[in-house]
C-alpha cells in the first residue's frame, strides 16, 4: 500500500500540533485554514508612536565595491542579481538581527520590528501574513509571524523576548506587499515591550558593518545561483535583452528547493 502523508499543511509547518487533512488539500474549503488565515484580523495596531527611522539607500556598486565579479561570473548572471538588488534601503537608526529583521527604539521603551529590505527583495510577493495575538509573550527566536506566498510559507523568528504591544495588521492585511516595498514605514510588523537585555544575539550596526553584511549576502546569492545553474545544465542567458521575459525573481532561476533553502539560510533556521 502506498503511504500518503495526509498531515494538514499547518501541522507540517508546526503551527498546530495535530490535524489530518480530509479534503485532499483543498485549503479553500477548510474552515480551519480560513480561521488561521483570518487570525491576523483579530488584533489591530495601537498607534502609540508612529515615528519612523530615517531611510537611505546603498547601491549595488557601493555594496560590492569592486569589479572582481566580472572575472568570476557570467555577465548575464551579474545582470540578474543587479535587477533584483540595484539598491537596498537601510537605516542607521535601527539594529539588524542576523535573521534580517530590524529593531527600532520607539517612545515608551517599546521596540518596533520589521523585515529588512535585503530579505524583502529575496522573497516572492507576499500574499498573506499571520500575526501573534495582542498581548502575547514571545520568546527570543520563537515564531513572530508567518508569511504566506503562492504555494509555500515561511516563519520569522523574533530577535527579542517580550510582550506584543502593537500589531500593524490593518495596513498589512490591506497591502501585504508593503512589508517588502515600504518595510520601514507602512510595512512594519509589530511592537514589543522587551525584557531587559532580552537579546542574546549580536546586532549588525554601523554603515561599514551593514555594507559588509549585505555584500556577504549578495555573494551567497551569486554562489547559490551558479551552483543551481550548473546542476541544471543551463545558463543565465534569460536575463539578457533577447526579446524574452526579464527574470527579476531569484526563484525563477534557482528552482523552488534551492531558493527556499537559501531563504532559510538567510533567516537563520536551517
Amino acid at each position: 500500500m502506498e503511504y500518503r502523508d495526509n498531515r494538514c499543511i499547518w501541522m507540517q509547518e508546526g503551527v498546530i500540533s495535530y490535524k489530518l487533512c480530509s479534503l485532499d488539500y483543498r485549503c479553500e474549503d477548510c474552515e480551519l485554514d480560513k480561521a488561521l488565515r483570518d487570525h491576523s484580523s483579530l488584533p489591530v495596531h495601537v498607534e502609540s508612536d508612529l515615528g519612523f527611522p530615517e531611510v537611505k539607500k546603498l547601491t549595488f556598486e557601493e555594496i560590492i565595491g569592486d569589479t572582481s565579479l566580472f572575472h568570476l561570473y557570467d555577465y548575464a548572471l551579474i545582470r540578474l542579481i543587479y535587477n533584483c538588488f540595484s539598491s537596498i534601503r537601510y537605516s542607521l537608526e535601527v539594529q539588524y538581527s542576523p535573521s534580517h529583521l530590524w529593531v527600532y527604539d520607539c517612545k515608551g521603551y517599546t521596540k518596533r520590528i520589521g523585515l529588512d529590505d535585503f530579505i524583502g527583495r529575496c522573497l516572492d510577493p507576499i500574499e498573506h501574513i499571520v500575526f501573534p495575538i495582542m498581548g502575547d509573550y514571545i520568546s527570543e527566536k520563537a515564531t513572530i509571524c508567518w508569511l504566506f506566498f503562492d504555494n509555500w510559507n515561511i516563519r520569522l523568528s523574533s530577535p527579542l523576548a517580550g510582550q506584543v504591544t502593537a500589531i500593524n495588521s490593518a495596513a498589512l492585511q490591506q497591502n501585504p506587499k508593503s512589508l517588502q516595498s515600504d518595510s520601514y514605514r507602512r510595512g512594519w510588523l509589530l511592537e514589543i515591550m522587551p525584557e531587559q537585555d532580552s537579546s542574546s544575539q549580536p546586532f549588525v550596526e554601523g554603515i561599514g558593518s551593514v555594507k559588509q553584511w549585505y555584500k556577504k549576502g549578495l555573494l551567497d546569492i551569486f554562489h547559490s545561483i551558479s551552483v543551481a545553474i550548473e546542476q541544471a545544465g543551463t545558463s543565465a542567458c534569460a536575463t539578457m535583452s533577447d526579446g524574452g521575459i526579464m527574470i527579476t525573481r531569484l526563484r525563477q532561476v534557482m528552482g523552488k528547493e534551492n531558493y527556499i533553502r537559501l531563504v532559510k539560510k538567510f533567516l537563520k533556521y536551517c
